[in-house]
Protein backbone atom coordinates (compact mmCIF):
# COMPACT_ATOMS: atom_id res chain seq x y z
CA UNK A 1 0.00 0.00 0.00
CA UNK A 2 1.45 3.18 -0.94
CA UNK A 3 0.78 6.91 0.44
CA UNK A 4 -1.62 9.44 -1.79
CA UNK A 5 0.96 11.63 -4.03
CA UNK A 6 0.74 15.17 -3.24
CA UNK A 7 -1.97 16.23 -4.66
CA UNK A 8 -4.37 13.52 -3.67
CA UNK A 9 -3.56 14.40 -0.39
CA UNK A 10 -4.43 18.07 -0.49
CA UNK A 11 -7.42 17.51 -2.25
CA UNK A 12 -8.32 15.11 0.55
CA UNK A 13 -6.99 17.43 3.28
CA UNK A 14 -9.01 20.69 1.32
CA UNK A 15 -12.26 18.43 1.98
CA UNK A 16 -11.70 17.99 5.34
CA UNK A 17 -10.76 21.79 6.10
CA UNK A 18 -14.20 22.84 4.26
CA UNK A 19 -16.32 20.17 6.36
CA UNK A 20 -14.57 21.64 9.64
CA UNK A 21 -15.20 24.97 8.66
CA UNK A 22 -18.85 24.75 7.97
CA UNK A 23 -19.69 22.35 10.08
CA UNK A 24 -19.03 21.56 13.69
CA UNK A 25 -17.73 18.03 13.02
CA UNK A 26 -13.81 16.83 13.17
CA UNK A 27 -12.85 14.43 10.43
CA UNK A 28 -10.67 11.50 10.59
CA UNK A 29 -9.54 9.59 7.78
CA UNK A 30 -7.29 6.79 8.48
CA UNK A 31 -6.22 3.88 6.03
CA UNK A 32 -4.91 0.70 6.92
CA UNK A 33 -3.22 -1.98 4.78
CA UNK A 34 -5.15 -4.86 6.39
CA UNK A 35 -6.68 -5.24 10.34
CA UNK A 36 -5.74 -8.03 11.63
CA UNK A 37 -2.30 -10.52 10.61
CA UNK A 38 -5.44 -13.23 10.31
CA UNK A 39 -3.15 -15.80 10.97
CA UNK A 40 -5.81 -18.34 11.49
CA UNK A 41 -5.81 -18.23 7.44
CA UNK A 42 -2.15 -19.43 7.20
CA UNK A 43 -2.62 -22.34 9.70
CA UNK A 44 -6.32 -23.08 7.50
CA UNK A 45 -4.83 -23.63 4.77
CA UNK A 46 -1.63 -25.65 6.10
CA UNK A 47 -3.70 -28.19 7.37
CA UNK A 48 -5.80 -28.05 3.81
CA UNK A 49 -1.80 -28.68 2.30
CA UNK A 50 -1.09 -31.16 4.91
CA UNK A 51 -4.72 -33.24 4.78
CA UNK A 52 -3.78 -33.17 0.62
CA UNK A 53 0.00 -34.51 1.20
CA UNK A 54 -0.90 -36.80 3.88
CA UNK A 55 -4.06 -38.54 1.14
CA UNK A 56 -1.72 -38.41 -1.96
CA UNK A 57 0.76 -40.27 0.01
CA UNK A 58 -1.52 -42.92 1.15
CA UNK A 59 -3.14 -43.36 -2.18
CA UNK A 60 0.45 -43.51 -3.89
CA UNK A 61 1.73 -46.27 -1.55
CA UNK A 62 -1.89 -47.71 -1.45
CA UNK A 63 -1.45 -48.72 -5.20
CA UNK A 64 2.83 -48.89 -5.13
CA UNK A 65 3.08 -46.07 -7.33
CA UNK A 66 6.07 -44.79 -5.04
CA UNK A 67 9.29 -46.66 -6.57
CA UNK A 68 11.27 -48.39 -4.02
CA UNK A 69 14.42 -46.47 -4.24
CA UNK A 70 12.19 -43.33 -2.67
CA UNK A 71 12.45 -43.46 0.78
CA UNK A 72 9.70 -42.45 3.42
CA UNK A 73 12.78 -39.81 4.82
CA UNK A 74 12.86 -38.25 0.52
CA UNK A 75 9.28 -37.91 0.82
CA UNK A 76 8.83 -36.87 4.03
CA UNK A 77 11.30 -34.13 3.06
CA UNK A 78 9.80 -32.93 -0.01
CA UNK A 79 6.12 -32.55 1.90
CA UNK A 80 7.89 -30.56 4.52
CA UNK A 81 9.27 -28.34 1.74
CA UNK A 82 6.15 -28.20 0.21
CA UNK A 83 4.15 -27.39 2.79
CA UNK A 84 6.76 -24.57 3.81
CA UNK A 85 6.40 -23.46 0.53
CA UNK A 86 2.58 -23.13 0.48
CA UNK A 87 2.83 -21.44 4.05
CA UNK A 88 5.62 -19.09 3.22
CA UNK A 89 3.15 -18.02 0.13
CA UNK A 90 -0.05 -17.76 2.73
CA UNK A 91 2.27 -15.89 4.81
CA UNK A 92 3.62 -12.92 3.09
CA UNK A 93 0.35 -12.77 0.56
CA UNK A 94 -2.69 -10.99 2.40
CA UNK A 95 -4.94 -11.75 -0.45
CA UNK A 96 -3.97 -15.30 -0.66
CA UNK A 97 -4.50 -15.57 3.75
CA UNK A 98 -7.95 -13.86 3.05
CA UNK A 99 -9.10 -16.79 0.80
CA UNK A 100 -9.09 -18.61 4.09
CA UNK A 101 -11.08 -16.54 6.49
CA UNK A 102 -14.53 -15.79 6.73
CA UNK A 103 -16.36 -12.42 5.50
CA UNK A 104 -18.08 -12.52 9.12
CA UNK A 105 -14.32 -12.93 10.76
CA UNK A 106 -13.33 -10.18 8.24
CA UNK A 107 -15.64 -7.75 9.25
CA UNK A 108 -15.43 -8.31 13.12
CA UNK A 109 -12.06 -7.96 13.01
CA UNK A 110 -12.13 -4.36 11.10
CA UNK A 111 -14.56 -3.19 13.18
CA UNK A 112 -12.42 -4.26 16.18
CA UNK A 113 -9.55 -2.22 14.62
CA UNK A 114 -11.37 0.79 13.83
CA UNK A 115 -12.54 0.59 17.72
CA UNK A 116 -8.81 0.81 18.22
CA UNK A 117 -8.13 3.48 15.85
CA UNK A 118 -11.13 5.67 17.19
CA UNK A 119 -9.47 5.20 20.78
CA UNK A 120 -6.16 5.75 19.81
CA UNK A 121 -6.43 8.83 17.47
CA UNK A 122 -8.60 10.28 20.49
CA UNK A 123 -11.83 11.14 17.85
CA UNK A 124 -13.65 11.67 20.95
CA UNK A 125 -11.26 14.50 22.03
CA UNK A 126 -13.66 17.26 20.90
CA UNK A 127 -15.49 20.05 22.89
CA UNK A 128 -19.22 18.45 22.05
CA UNK A 129 -17.87 15.58 20.92
CA UNK A 130 -18.43 15.64 17.50
CA UNK A 131 -15.46 13.55 16.10
CA UNK A 132 -15.77 11.87 13.28
CA UNK A 133 -13.32 8.53 12.15
CA UNK A 134 -13.45 7.39 8.35
CA UNK A 135 -11.56 3.92 8.80
CA UNK A 136 -10.47 2.25 5.43
CA UNK A 137 -9.00 -1.22 5.31
CA UNK A 138 -7.76 -2.22 1.81
CA UNK A 139 -6.88 -5.50 1.91
CA UNK A 140 -10.73 -6.39 3.19
CA UNK A 141 -12.13 -4.08 0.90
CA UNK A 142 -14.23 -2.36 4.14
CA UNK A 143 -14.74 0.85 5.28
CA UNK A 144 -15.98 2.15 9.02
CA UNK A 145 -16.84 5.20 9.80
CA UNK A 146 -18.08 5.94 13.48
CA UNK A 147 -18.92 9.30 14.90
CA UNK A 148 -18.66 10.05 18.05
CA UNK A 149 -21.56 10.27 21.27
CA UNK A 150 -22.47 14.12 20.13
CA UNK A 151 -22.53 12.90 16.44
CA UNK A 152 -24.08 9.24 16.56
CA UNK A 153 -27.20 11.38 18.89
CA UNK A 154 -28.66 12.35 15.53
CA UNK A 155 -26.69 10.62 12.82
CA UNK A 156 -27.51 6.82 12.65
CA UNK A 157 -25.11 4.26 11.65
CA UNK A 158 -27.83 3.32 8.35
CA UNK A 159 -26.81 7.20 7.64
CA UNK A 160 -23.56 6.56 6.81
CA UNK A 161 -24.47 3.25 4.71
CA UNK A 162 -24.62 5.32 1.05
CA UNK A 163 -21.11 7.09 2.22
CA UNK A 164 -19.29 3.68 3.15
CA UNK A 165 -20.56 2.57 -0.24
CA UNK A 166 -18.89 5.28 -2.07
CA UNK A 167 -15.45 4.60 -0.59
CA UNK A 168 -15.85 0.80 -1.01
CA UNK A 169 -16.19 1.33 -4.82
CA UNK A 170 -13.01 3.61 -4.89
CA UNK A 171 -11.46 0.64 -3.38
CA UNK A 172 -12.67 -1.64 -5.83
CA UNK A 173 -11.70 0.89 -8.74
CA UNK A 174 -8.75 1.78 -7.62
CA UNK A 175 -9.56 5.61 -6.70
CA UNK A 176 -9.28 5.62 -3.12
CA UNK A 177 -8.59 9.57 -3.07
CA UNK A 178 -11.00 10.50 -5.35
CA UNK A 179 -13.83 8.72 -3.18
CA UNK A 180 -12.88 9.43 -0.16
CA UNK A 181 -13.25 13.42 -1.32
CA UNK A 182 -16.67 12.54 -1.89
CA UNK A 183 -17.40 11.02 0.76
CA UNK A 184 -16.16 13.85 2.66
CA UNK A 185 -18.07 16.26 1.00
CA UNK A 186 -21.22 13.73 1.47
CA UNK A 187 -20.32 13.88 5.28
CA UNK A 188 -20.44 17.43 5.26
CA UNK A 189 -23.73 17.60 3.07
CA UNK A 190 -25.12 14.92 6.05
CA UNK A 191 -24.05 16.78 9.07
CA UNK A 192 -25.56 20.18 7.98
CA UNK A 193 -28.92 18.10 7.24
CA UNK A 194 -28.96 16.92 11.23
CA UNK A 195 -27.92 20.56 12.29
CA UNK A 196 -24.47 20.48 12.87
CA UNK A 197 -23.13 23.90 11.97
CA UNK A 198 -20.17 25.62 12.56
CA UNK A 199 -19.43 27.24 15.86
CA UNK A 200 -18.83 31.63 15.86
CA UNK A 201 -15.36 30.85 16.38
CA UNK A 202 -14.41 27.25 14.81
CA UNK A 203 -11.36 25.80 16.41
CA UNK A 204 -9.43 23.41 14.90
CA UNK A 205 -9.65 20.27 17.25
CA UNK A 206 -8.04 17.30 15.71
CA UNK A 207 -5.17 17.27 12.85
CA UNK A 208 -6.08 17.76 9.63
CA UNK A 209 -3.63 14.42 8.45
CA UNK A 210 -4.27 11.06 6.81
CA UNK A 211 -3.23 8.54 8.96
CA UNK A 212 -1.75 5.41 7.86
CA UNK A 213 -1.20 1.72 9.43
CA UNK A 214 1.02 -0.44 7.18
Amino acid sequence: MKKFNKQEEENILQAIRKLEKNTSGEFVPYISKISDDYDEGTWFFASIVSLFIFASLAIASYLWLIPNQITFFVVGLYSLILLSICILACKFSDKFRLLFVSAEKKHERVMSAAETAFLEEEVFNTNHRTGILLYISIAEKEVVIMGDSGINSQVKFEDWKAIVDIVITGIKEKKIAESMVKAIESSEKLLLEHRFPASESPENELSDRIRYRY
